[in-house]
């Protein structure tokens, strides 16, 4: 799934955790987080988000019509090719440093534009400070990305870690300092293949970081015949690797952990777990940094019943143990079991959220 113009609403609902454990035998329903006040309105149209990035409030105290559009606080983008302008927002990732948020947007000309201060989240403006594109994508466009700053150097250039999906590598950059300019390639890491440490497709990355805010784990996640999430250490040498290809709904003992594209992950650094959206399973795991399962939301049954999932692709984490979840076609209601003060940041295929004070 990328952020094409489909008839098919994407929608976007809030959960709280917990999530059920793999021991729970009680009904579906009975591990949804418990009615709090609607995040978000569940019905987005992904034709209006094609070519835009949309800034959602945080919390809502009235009742939301599910007949309306999600409501909107500002919209950023159009159709182009020119700087501000996107073709098909298929990635984005928010980073803070020294108080300052960053945006940053791979769409599907595999362009990378680089928003900075707090302009783009007001919709004051919408000139990114740096855009670049990947330096090969005629068998692909990349679809993930994590994004780092130096904690001891706040001035320093990020580094990006670009899931530069059908080149079945990790591309490392550093951003051009300004518009006009030329990215640094500092390595790529991985090449085609099964074994570990290499990759078929990966989709998307995450850092684990240290209480310094230096990066202590990478996490990588593939698909296409070797859907597995992959860990490494500060210095890419693999760690080890969880999960295989399957499907979940086949109902095998001894398959073990399956995957069917983890299209997405995330770190929740307040509770040192990882989140993986398993997209073609309909459904997203809550895991330890090791790998070790502790619950599952959605089942392998695509529905539209409040729980459920169609093709989730997009984890973000929304708060200490909150998080937003886009998927494809299923219809349900947001909750949240607290009051949310993150304005979520959604584009066809991404979500994320910024902290606000």
């Amino acid at each position: 799934f990328s952020a094409l113009t489909l008839p098919l609403p994407a929608r976007y609902s809030v959960y709280s955790c917990p999530m059920p454990t793999p021991e729970s035998t009680t009904p579906r329903d009975s591990a949804l987080p418990q009615p709090g006040r609607r995040l978000v309105h569940p019905a987005v149209q992904t034709s209006l988000l094609s070519a835009m990035v949309v800034t959602v409030g945080g919390c809502f105290d009235t009742p939301i019509d599910p007949d309306e559009r999600l409501p909107a606080s500002a919209w950023m983008g159009e159709p182009g090719m020119s700087s501000g302008q996107f073709a098909y927002p298929r990635v984005m990732e928010i980073v803070e440093n020294a108080g300052v948020p960053h945006l940053f947007v791979i769409d599907k000309a595999a362009r990378i534009q680089w928003f900075d201060g707090k302009g783009w989240l007001e919709n004051e403006t919408q000139v990114p400070r740096a855009l670049w594109q990947t330096p090969r994508f005629d068998r692909g466009k990349p679809t993930g990305l994590a994004v780092h700053f130096n904690p001891v150097d706040p001035e320093a250039l990020p580094t990006l870690y670009i899931a530069d999906t059908h080149e079945s590598r990790i591309l490392v950059q550093r951003p051009p300092a300004s518009l006009g300019g030329q990215p640094e390639t500092i390595d790529t890491i991985g090449v085609y293949g099964y074994e570990p440490g290499q990759f078929i497709y990966p989709c998307d990355i995450a850092l684990l970081l240290a209480d310094d805010g230096t990066i202590e784990r990478f996490y990588v996640s593939e698909y296409g015949g070797n859907d597995r999430i992959n860990i490494f250490d500060a210095d890419w040498n693999h760690l080890r690797s969880f999960g295989a290809f399957g499907n979940a709904w086949e109902e095998d003992e001894d398959q073990g952990l399956v995957f069917n594209r983890p299209q997405s992950i995330e770190i929740d650094a307040a509770q040192r777990v990882l989140y993986i959206a398993d997209a073609i399973n309909h459904r997203v795991g809550r895991f330890t940094l090791d790998g070790e399962l502790l619950g599952w939301l959605g089942d392998s049954t695509p529905t539209d019943r409040a729980g459920g999932f169609e093709f989730p692709y997009s984890v973000a984490i929304a708060g200490p143990g909150l998080i937003a979840i886009s998927s494809c076609s299923s219809a349900r209601e947001a909750r949240a079991a607290s009051v949310i003060r993150y304005p979520l940041l959604i584009s066809g295929a991404s979500t994320a959220f910024m902290p606000t004070t």
